[in-house]
Order: C-alpha cells, then structure tokens, then sequence
C-alpha cells in the first residue's frame, strides 16, 4: 500500500540487453497481468502506460474484464515535443 493505493508487483522473465528476452518480458508481464486478478478486489481503475505497447493492451483488457475505469498514461512524447519545439525536422 502506498497512500491508500494497493501496487502488485508482478515476476516477469529477465533481460539485460536489448535482445529476444525483452520481448519475452514484455510478454510475459502481460501474461501475468491478466493472470494476477485471481484473489484481488475489483479494481475502481487501472493505469496502462505506453512503455511498451503489451503493457497497455493487457491493462486495458484487464480494465474491460472488471468493468473498471481505464486510464491510458503516454509517455514516449519526446521525439514530438521536439518537433513542435523546432529543435528536429518531422
């Protein structure tokens, strides 16, 4: 619990570069998202971010499945915040 809100933290398979195993990580935190809900209360929202694109989908359904408020968090802004600054070319 953190200021009245409850964090479930979920084993995914490891990596340490940016190989095959990342994507196996990435899959494998979704799988276990959709599968961490047995034994816990229906949430009142959930939180996907945009670190990668499986992280969002499974939140999202996870969201739909107990009928819970989805709140989409983007995060990977800054090539466009560049652009608009005209710092870099589209």
């Amino acid at each position: 619990m953190y200021d009245g809100v409850r964090f479930v933290w979920l084993n995914t398979y490891p990596y340490y570069k940016n190989d095959w195993r990342r994507a196996v990580n990435m899959l494998s935190f979704a799988v276990r998202l959709l599968n961490s809900a047995v034994g816990l209360p229906k949430p009142v929202a959930v939180t996907g971010c945009s670190v990668h694109r499986l992280a969002a989908l499974a939140a999202r359904k996870f969201s739909s499945r107990y009928k819970a408020k989805f709140l989409f968090e983007e995060r990977d802004l800054w090539p466009q915040v560049l652009i608009d600054m005209g710092k870099l070319s589209k």
